[in-house]
């Protein structure tokens, strides 16, 4: 081609729907994601995310963003990440969903397809806020 054109809207740049195992309930392609928590936080609000409630010990496990009108929420699992700010490195494990304010999560074949690709682009947005995926991880985050 002659010209290069930029592509006009962001979501033409998204990914494809993932191939799923019908029973598959998570991805684990952010696995070993590093990021601070600071620019954890940043990233996450920016693309509608918000910290779960802290367990024992102000630990935070989840960051989450729900979908009233479709009755789900999607959840990112995360390590080392606590309720009040750090500075400290936080690693991503999975991306899963499920129901608003439940724990159960759900197959993944039963998310709208739009949505599992939107969501996953916005765990790209996070990781790459971030220092990406590293084979270390495990050694880079508190607990």
């Amino acid at each position: 081609a002659d010209y290069e054109i930029a592509a006009l809207f962001p979501q033409f740049e998204r990914p494809q729907t993932p191939e799923l195992a019908p029973d598959q309930d998570k991805l684990i392609d952010c696995k070993g994601a590093i990021i601070d928590d600071r620019r954890l936080r940043s990233a996450a609000d920016k693309v509608g995310y918000s910290l779960s409630h802290g367990g024992g010990g102000g630990g935070v496990a989840i960051v989450r963003r729900r979908f009233p009108s479709v009755g789900i929420e999607a959840r990112i699992n995360v390590r080392g990440l606590h309720s009040w700010i750090t500075k400290q490195d936080v690693a991503l494990e999975e991306l899963s969903f499920g129901p608003l304010d439940c724990f159960e999560t759900m197959a993944l074949a039963e998310v709208p397809p739009v949505l599992l690709v939107e969501t996953i682009a916005n765990v790209n947005q996070i990781i790459a806020a971030g220092d990406g995926i590293l084979e270390d991880w495990e050694k880079r985050v508190a607990w």
